[in-house]
């Protein structure tokens, strides 16, 4: 009411008034349009983006009946997989006509490399062949043990970078060749050793050699991976 009166005041002494003057008080009611329309003109634009948002939201947010049958959900540590999905259907897929795992079932160890259904693991440093089986058991692990010939292929693969003799877990033990894992050496598979007292086994390219066990030589741990499917 207030704001209508002098507007009324100001129409009547608009006549009164010099031509600048009255552009002045004429200036004062639009002054006040714009402002009133300029306040208005905010709220709906804050209203609209708001409501932008909720249906961007509610677009990208899948239902809760979906979220139930996913396989995985985010973790604060990445990947996690959700309550009624096992690890074995996240990673394992059959296959056909197989009893073998997948590869996708067979899990080694960081810095640990899977070949066939073996980890394999290559030393940083060199050492003698009681100092490689330590170290092999403090990685829950033993040294290399070859069960058949085609694993040759496994650690000149693994050993290949190296090119110098690797200690495997072959060592003589009451003149026989015994495996750290106390399993006999094959001599069907890899033929006949001469067995000297003091003497391990290494491995280079794809040939077991002899050596004495106080030499110094880089080494493979073995182990066997986690086992995903059943």
């Amino acid at each position: 009411m207030d704001e209508e009166i002098t507007y009324a005041d100001l129409r009547q002494h608009a006549g009164c008034l010099s031509p600048a003057k009255q552009q002045h008080v004429w200036a004062l009611p639009a002054r006040w349009l714009f402002q009133k329309v300029g306040v208005l003109g905010l709220l709906l634009l804050l209203l609209l983006l708001v409501g932008l948002s909720v249906w961007v939201f509610q677009k990208t947010t899948p239902p809760p009946s979906t979220a139930q049958h996913c396989p995985e959900t985010s973790g604060t540590r990445g990947m996690q997989l959700s309550g009624n999905a096992s690890i074995e259907q996240f990673f394992c897929q059959s296959t056909p006509n197989s009893s073998a795992a997948p590869a996708a079932c067979l899990l080694c160890p960081q810095f640990w490399r899977l070949l066939g259904d073996q980890c394999y693991r290559l030393s940083m440093r060199k050492g003698n062949w009681t100092q490689a089986k330590r170290e092999c058991e403090n990685l829950q692990s033993q040294l290399v043990v070859l069960r058949k010939k085609a694993e040759k292929d496994n650690l000149k693969e693994i050993a290949g970078a190296v090119n110098q003799p690797v200690w495997i877990g072959l060592e003589v033990s009451k003149n026989q060749w015994k495996w750290v894992d106390n399993s006999s050496f094959n001599t069907t598979e890899f033929g006949n050793l001469a067995s000297m007292e003091n003497h391990c086994r290494t491995f280079k390219n794809t040939e077991v050699e002899d050596d004495a066990c106080n030499g110094e030589h880089e080494w493979i741990c073995q182990k066997e991976p986690l086992h995903l499917h059943p």
